[in-house]
């Protein structure tokens, strides 16, 4: 039928994919933000016998760090469902949608979607129910950051084959890219503190030095994204954002 645009029944099906990915995303992190609070409000005023000045600063400083930890994956992967399934491909030309979708969007993909949103997302869990148990704490992040590098890597390979436009070449790719660069450093450097290999533990005999330097390396590891990628998060609203994602020059 003339004037049919077959852009419409699929985006449709997209929007659909892209809801029920973000809502699974959604509720399974909102979980593990409930958890951090209440295990916060029980360590402050619940706790029997009650804690120590210490140990309550200890909690609140892992607290502080989840909090980091959550809002840049949280925002980081909400805008990578919105950007990958809704923005980016809204208002490519015809010929270039059909052409770009089956890449864009493939079973693989997808699939990968689902299964690493799963995964990570329950590490949120494991991480705000171990923020009294600072060795779990660690060691759970730890598996986050390398499962990100492994989850960015095979993105970054099946979008090998997408056409290079403007936004793919400008924000697409240089985020993912930070990403891995930054978790890679970080992943490596919180590696000999965590005792989980012991021939590569420096400092077997001094939790509270690990303790604080586990935690310094989880505060940098969110600082230096949130400065690195912060135009990836929220981008500038402006003529010039409107053309990347029209594909234009």
């Amino acid at each position: 039928m003339k004037g049919d645009d077959p852009r419409d029944t699929l985006n449709e099906v997209l929007r659909n994919i892209h809801g029920s990915l973000k809502w699974y995303w959604q509720v399974v992190m909102g979980l593990s933000m409930v958890k951090a609070v209440d295990n916060l409000y029980v360590i402050w005023f619940e706790g029997k016998p009650p804690p120590s000045l210490i140990e309550k600063a200890s909690f609140s400083s892992l607290f502080v760090a989840f909090l980091l930890i959550f809002i840049r994956f949280y925002f980081g992967d909400s805008r990578y469902l919105d950007e990958h399934y809704i923005e980016y491909r809204k208002w490519r030309p015809i010929p270039e949608y059909l052409e770009d979708i089956p890449h864009k969007i493939s079973k693989q993909r997808t699939s990968l979607d689902v299964l690493m949103l799963m995964i990570i997302a329950i590490l949120f869990v494991f991480m705000a129910k171990s923020l009294s148990h600072p060795r779990i704490f660690f060691v759970t992040y730890f598996a986050l950051l390398v499962l990100n590098i492994c989850w960015l890597c095979c993105t970054m390979y099946l979008n090998s084959n997408q056409r290079p436009t403007n936004i793919v070449k400008q924000e697409r790719y240089d985020a993912p890219k930070i990403w891995i660069i930054n978790n890679f450093i970080h992943s490596f450097l919180m590696l000999p503190f965590l005792n989980i290999a012991p021939s590569l533990a420096i400092l077997t005999t001094n939790q509270s030095v690990q303790h604080i330097v586990l935690l310094i390396l989880c505060v940098t590891n969110s600082i230096f994204d949130f400065m690195l990628t912060l135009s990836y998060y929220f981008p500038r609203l402006d003529a010039s954002h409107d053309q990347r994602l029209r594909g234009e020059d």
